[in-house]
């Protein structure tokens, strides 16, 4: 178990357990996509969560697998699922939240920057761009909203509380 996700099989449904802040991990994509093959590639993907976001590229990788994966998907959000975690929650085939009370909030990516050369701020600028690009394109997917009032919607941060029970999207 790392410092945010477990991933076990429960009556042939693999749990993937997401708490806290999405964070680096070694070879983080490459044993998660060991795990669900090993527990079977088409077995039913419950994602269990309650994360204030983090490492967008993390939550990118996490996206990727679960919409790879062959078998259906269901997100169940315990409490909070902010920023990076929201594009965990877009992979799922259904969202479903608590019947309290919940937190969901979108906003452009941030990183906090470590590097110090020029060349480096630059490659970060650049990954920003792309991976709020490639945020734009899952919500618009997702909610059918335009490219442009997405881009607007997260110039901010922007907090929703939505009613749990029910597929959560915030323009639905």
């Amino acid at each position: 178990m790392s410092n945010f996700f477990n991933i076990r099989a429960l009556a042939g449904t693999i749990i993937l357990e997401i708490y806290g802040v999405i964070t680096e991990y070694d070879m983080f994509e490459e044993y998660l996509r060991w795990q669900i093959s090993e527990m079977g590639d088409d077995a039913p993907l419950a994602v269990r969560m309650s994360s204030p976001g983090g490492d967008p590229r993390i939550a990118m990788s996490l996206y990727r697998i679960i919409k790879d994966h062959k078998g259906p998907t269901d997100c169940y959000i315990e409490y909070m699922c902010d920023s990076a975690a929201t594009l965990v929650a877009c992979a799922c085939d259904k969202v479903i939240g608590n019947e309290f009370p919940f937190e969901y909030m979108i906003h452009d990516p941030e990183m906090q920057p470590d590097w110090f050369r020029v060349e480096e701020g630059q490659a970060l600028v650049d990954f920003l761009k792309k991976t709020r690009d490639d945020m734009v394109r899952i919500y618009t997917e997702e909610t059918g909203m335009s490219e442009d009032a997405i881009r607007q919607h997260d110039a901010g941060h922007h907090f929703h509380e939505l009613p749990g029970s029910t597929r959560v999207w915030l323009y639905r």
